[in-house]
């Protein structure tokens, strides 16, 4: 996938413009506080997260990386993909999520999350995203 690298600052980009709709927004009919919208979103996020390293180790062995391999995948780079991935997934239960009570306070520290996952995943394969 050779466009990955164009790609890559779209994804980087990918939290602040969901925090940029968000605040566009403005405030929504249900934005009373619940507890457990923030609890689940944190479960969520971290879940996804964690999955994300989780996938790493799977596809870095064998014979996972035998099979894409022979299907003409390169496995560092299906992981930067997938990892990327999964790192954007705090913002997008977050947005999700302010639909129904998240407060923005909270949407944009998950946006920060997400934003940091992504430069740390991009900053991890930047050999494999910017090779030629």
């Amino acid at each position: 996938m050779r466009g990955f690298r164009f790609l890559y600052p779209v994804l980087l980009a990918s939290p602040l413009v969901m925090v940029k709709m968000r605040l566009l927004m403005g405030r929504l009919p249900s934005s009373t506080a619940r507890s457990w919208v923030t609890a689940a979103v944190f479960v969520l996020s971290f879940s996804d997260i964690v999955l994300a390293f989780v996938l790493e180790q799977r596809f870095s062995r064998e014979p996972m990386a035998g099979r894409l391999r022979a299907k003409g995948r390169d496995p560092k780079l299906t992981t930067a993909l997938v990892g990327t991935t999964a790192m954007l997934a705090p913002v997008c239960w977050a947005l999700f999520a302010s639909f129904v009570g998240l407060s923005v306070g909270l949407f944009v520290c998950f946006a920060a999350i997400s934003f940091v996952g992504v430069a740390f995943w991009g900053w991890r394969y930047r050999r494999v995203i910017y090779s030629a």
